[in-house]
């Protein structure tokens, strides 16, 4: 009866010994209990990687879809389209905001044979079959007279060694051809082409043809159609006083011959030749002649100042024609030329006379300046030629530099009834032999005498930009200056300054105030 407890407590120490074995059994550090959450671990990550390949897989082949059809999408699309990848939801708000229309795959494809279809069809080179082309006409009126043409063309190939010599689309009047006094049959088609029958390739085409042109005013223009050639020249002769400019051809020209004038004129498009001639009408006594634009350049040294004006001459204005100046008797001319380098005739009175009452007032002074008037013979003159006038001057020894002014004063023309008329008028070096009126009007207060034969008028002057150079080695102070604006002082490197006037008035004076000019040693000598 006394063991019961016992038992009891060694049963139940005995079953906690059991408890805690199993419980080391099972820990982590065992190894034995954790087999199942194991495996069940290992099956979740396979199934992961399963599904994540599962999921590149599916991503690759959206891709290499998405690629096929882009490239789908650009061959039907034009070379040089964009293509833009949107997702679901912008491309629907972009449709909804009218930003994309939808197009079909039929729409893709027409547009990209359409654009690739060029503007402009492109044609076979065709070689005209004429080789070179030479015309040659005199203007009379409005009409092109005496026309002639010599064609010169190309070997036929043995298919077309028969066929008829097309000549294209012509409004030559008139049009006549020959060969080796044999006159050539001339015929058209539907579309009015003109064809030479039966010619001798091997031998040039002569022929003859007139046309006629548009007049308007003094003007008189010409749209001619000549047949295409691989080269064109045409010769045209006009009368003395005629001006010719092209709209589509280069102008050559003009050269005197046998008393006419003769041009070249060179088309730049092969089958059209346009051009217009202006008769240049005869001044009018007391006519005032404006010219288009003057330049006047000085260069000053410490003791010398050179001048050159540049005029362009006024397109009324004609072969024989005399033009007078007036220029401070204390420049010296030396040159008077043409832009192509012609030298002009010109004459200087040889004494100066004393400025009008204008030139007084300029002056400002009570003294009235000294003038001469230079007398220049214009020869035959080309569309914008400019007559340059080269002299030179000594500058005082004071701190007062004038400027020198050439003013024009009158146009003198010899009037047909005048013996002397066939002579020159003046030539350099002499002295004009002439009984000389005073003339009346706004040339008698400039002192100009004219022959009772001849018709005369003003010369108006424009705006004449000035400018004038100035050493570095001259200290430039003020303007005293009349009918004469500054405009702009221009400083070199060199310390050289440029001034830049403007001259609005005929009667205008400028005087440069120096108020130091600084000698510069060149040459030393130590003894």
């Amino acid at each position: 009866m006394t063991l019961q407890p016992v038992q009891r407590a060694y049963s139940l120490r005995m079953r906690l010994l059991a408890l805690s074995i199993l419980l080391f059994l099972c820990s982590p550090m065992h190894g034995i209990a954790d087999e199942p959450d194991r495996v069940a671990a290992e099956r979740d990550a396979a199934a992961a990687e399963l599904q994540n390949a599962n999921g590149r897989q599916t991503q690759e082949s959206q891709h290499n879809d998405q690629q096929g059809l882009m490239r789908q999408l650009e061959e039907l699309l034009p070379a040089g389209t964009s293509v833009q990848q949107l997702g679901l939801k912008e491309l629907q708000q972009r449709l909804v905001d009218g930003d994309y229309v939808p197009l079909s795959g039929e729409h893709l494809r027409r547009w990209k044979t359409e654009s690739q279809r060029p503007a402009v069809e492109r044609l076979p080179f065709r070689r005209p079959q004429i080789r070179n082309a030479r015309y040659s006409a005199e203007l009379r009126g409005r009409r092109l007279a005496t026309g002639e043409i010599l064609l010169d063309v190309y070997e036929p190939d043995a298919e077309n060694i028969t066929s008829p010599l097309e000549l294209g689309r012509t409004n030559l009047t008139g049009l006549v051809f020959h060969q080796s006094d044999r006159l050539l049959e001339i015929g058209s088609d539907a579309q009015r082409r003109l064809f030479v029958l039966n010619p001798d390739r091997s031998l040039a085409l002569n022929g003859t043809w007139t046309a006629d042109g548009v007049v308007t005013g003094d003007s008189v223009s010409f749209r001619l159609e000549i047949p295409e050639a691989t080269v064109s020249s045409f010769e045209l002769t006009t009368d003395p006083g005629v001006t010719v400019s092209g709209v589509n051809c280069l102008v050559v020209g003009p050269k005197a011959a046998s008393g006419r004038i003769r041009w070249i004129l060179m088309p730049t498009a092969p089958g059209r030749l346009s051009f217009v001639c202006r008769t240049q009408r005869g001044l009018q006594a007391g006519q005032p002649v404006a010219f288009p634009g003057a330049v006047a350049q000085h260069t000053a040294t410490t003791e010398l100042m050179s001048s050159r004006w540049t005029l362009t001459l006024p397109p009324e204005l004609t072969a024989g024609t005399e033009l007078t100046f007036s220029l401070p008797a204390f420049v010296r001319i030396s040159d008077v030329s043409l832009n192509q380098g012609i030298h002009v005739p010109w004459h200087a009175d040889n004494q100066a006379s004393p400025a009008g009452s204008a030139g007084a007032d300029a002056a400002g002074a009570g003294e009235a300046e000294e003038l001469q008037h230079i007398r220049i013979s214009l020869p035959q003159l080309l569309a914008g030629t400019t007559l340059e006038i080269n002299g030179i001057s000594i500058l005082p020894q004071d701190n007062q530099w004038p400027l020198p002014m050439l003013t024009p004063l009158a146009w003198l023309v010899k009037r047909a009834s005048d013996p002397a008329a066939d002579e020159p008028a003046v030539s350099s070096g002499e002295v004009a032999t002439e009984t000389l009126v005073a003339p009346t009007g706004p040339l008698a207060a400039e002192g100009v005498q004219v022959s009772s034969s001849d018709a005369t008028g003003p010369l108006l002057f424009p705006m004449e930009q000035i400018s004038l150079s100035i050493p570095g080695t001259v200290r430039f102070s003020r303007w005293s200056m009349s009918g004469v604006q500054e405009q702009d002082v221009v400083v070199g490197a060199d310390g050289t300054r440029i001034l830049k006037l403007s001259r609005f008035s005929p009667q205008a004076r400028a005087v440069a105030q120096i108020s130091e000019v600084r000698t510069r040693l060149t040459d030393s000598l130590a003894l």
